[in-house]
């Protein structure tokens, strides 16, 4: 499993996010993922301490329905 980076925490408005989409799925029982630059950002930046070079405004989620 991918661990942030202690000196190199994720926005606390993705965080918000992040937390609000795991407690809804939850309370209906589906599955998502982050997907798109966001994602991507979070793992360059905060994982591994990479630069990002195009910080995106917008959070993406795939949700897993029948």
């Amino acid at each position: 499993m991918l661990k942030v980076k202690q000196d190199n925490p994720v926005d606390p408005n993705v965080l918000a996010v992040l937390e609000h989409m795991q407690a809804v799925s939850i309370s209906l029982g589906i599955r998502y993922f982050m997907i798109g630059a966001r994602a991507i950002d979070i793992q360059l930046h905060n994982v591994y301490g990479l630069p990002t070079f195009n910080p995106t405004s917008d959070t993406d989620f795939a949700v897993a329905v029948e």
